[in-house]
């Protein structure tokens, strides 16, 4: 009902469904499998017993395969697991992304900052996502000066009393400032204060072959 809506309401023509794979009610022109390159298949068990949603033979319904957040700490672990996605769908393609810091938003002055600014001061990194180990690591691959840091679990909705805490944690480390992801940024907007809060906007780059990828298989499914 949401897709006709936005159809009928806004003349979209194109519907991206987030966590949509099993939704099986909903016919879909492109089924897209993300991996984060940080866990990958986890334990290889189905929720509760382990990370993943459906059991592995689902993965033959996708049309390819992403594997996110590739870098230098995990690039031989990925392409392992690239090999292994190959032997088992030799006609899906396998697509690797990596995540590239693209900009800063501040709190004070709710405007954008650059990296070199951002990366002038030392920061307490703080995220509430699936893998907030990526995130710090990030930063410390990009030049930031972490002093510490601060895990929360995925979605995690903050208080007052959260944003204390941080800001007091970061000063005792010596930080000047406190980092996080746009996804944690957004919810702490009442909260902002004199202690700057950051945010590092992330853009996550998969190169040409993707890109035709899509505009292949999106114009042979064309309305």
């Amino acid at each position: 009902r949401v897709a006709r809506h936005a159809v009928e309401a806004f003349g979209a023509n194109l519907i991206v469904m987030d966590d949509g794979f099993q939704h099986l009610a909903l016919r879909r022109d492109l089924d897209l499998v993300l991996f984060s390159a940080g866990t990958l298949l986890g334990n290889g068990r189905v929720f509760p017993g382990g990370e993943l949603r459906e059991p592995l033979s689902a993965l033959g319904r996708a049309h390819a395969f992403v594997i996110t957040g590739v870098d230098a700490s995990n690039r031989s672990v990925v392409e392992d697991f690239h090999r292994r996605l190959q032997g088992s769908f030799p006609a899906k393609p396998v697509f690797l992304g990596e995540y590239l810091p693209a900009g800063i938003w501040h709190s004070s002055r709710d405007m954008a900052c650059t990296l070199a600014e951002a990366r002038s001061r030392e920061v307490f990194s703080f995220a509430g996502i699936a893998n907030p180990d990526s995130f710090c690591r990030t930063l410390r691959q990009e030049g930031f000066s972490v002093t510490g840091s601060k895990e929360f679990r995925d979605h995690h909705d903050y208080t007052a009393q959260d944003v204390s805490a941080l800001v007091a944690a970061a000063r005792a480390s010596g930080a000047r400032a406190l980092i996080t992801t746009e996804k944690d940024f957004v919810k702490l907007r009442p909260f902002f204060g004199s202690f700057p809060i950051l945010a590092l906007t992330i853009e996550l780059r998969m190169g040409r072959e993707f890109d035709l990828f899509l505009a292949d298989h999106l114009s042979r499914h064309a309305l």
